[in-house]
């Protein structure tokens, strides 16, 4: 396996996609260039290696063209993010209501998260920490929102409906299981369905279904970050 296959390899991998639908995702018309890489007769052009950056920030585009230093840029930049410390606060956020944030952090940013929240019981919290390994239900998550249309399978999601707030990994979006919802056109949102990994209810937490229906998806954040709460 040549040296610059490695690299899209790694990132594809990384993504949760296949080649052709990682493709797609970057928006090239079909995955010819990125099999040209892999049989060794193309190397990484700047165009493409951007083209990827512009999709998946957290990449270093140096890293992609040279194979120098790491994978993931280092950003000693500092950024600010709204922090709320009651999930009620935060739909109510979500809702366009007024709803100030408890405070600011100030932090090196990760994966570009946008909000913080502290969630505690309900919601399947249980089930995501031990998920994650980890015992203690009550945990700040950073979130960062993405277009419904932009869920990945095998990835944590906070996913708010009309009626429900689940936070759940994504295994699939049904229809075509082989399909990331990414490749899925607005005009066919209403027929597409977003499986979760199921979850026994508790007395906090109604589970109706291990199924969303992508037109009932009010709103998307991917936890990009979990954390134990500020104090």
């Amino acid at each position: 396996m040549n040296a610059n296959w490695q690299r899209i390899l790694s990132v594809i991998r990384w993504s949760n996609m296949t080649i052709n639908h990682f493709a797609k995702h970057i928006g090239l018309s079909r995955a010819e260039n990125l099999y040209q890489i892999k049989n060794g007769n193309n190397g990484i052009s700047q165009k493409l290696a951007r083209r990827i950056v512009e999709f998946f920030p957290e990449i270093s585009v140096g890293w992609l063209l040279s194979g120098e230093g790491t994978m993931f840029h280092e950003d000693k930049e500092v950024g600010i993010i709204p922090y709320y410390s009651k999930l009620e606060k935060f739909l109510s956020y979500c809702r366009g209501e007024q709803s100030a944030p408890d405070k600011v952090l100030s932090f090196a940013p990760a994966a570009d998260a946008e909000v913080a929240v502290v969630v505690d019981g309900g919601v399947g919290m249980t089930e995501f920490c031990n998920a994650i390994d980890d015992v203690t239900a009550k945990k700040s998550i950073f979130l960062k929102k993405i277009e419904a249309e932009g869920i990945i399978p095998s990835s944590f999601y906070m996913i708010l409906t009309a009626n429900f707030v689940y936070l759940r990994k994504v295994t699939a979006v049904l229809g075509d299981e082989s399909k990331s919802a990414v490749q899925f056109d607005k005009d066919e949102k209403s027929g597409c369905t977003i499986k979760l990994d199921m979850a026994s209810a508790d007395a906090n937490d109604v589970m109706p279904s291990g199924e969303v229906a992508l037109s009932d998806v009010k709103a998307a954040y991917k936890i990009v970050g979990v954390f134990s709460p500020m104090q």
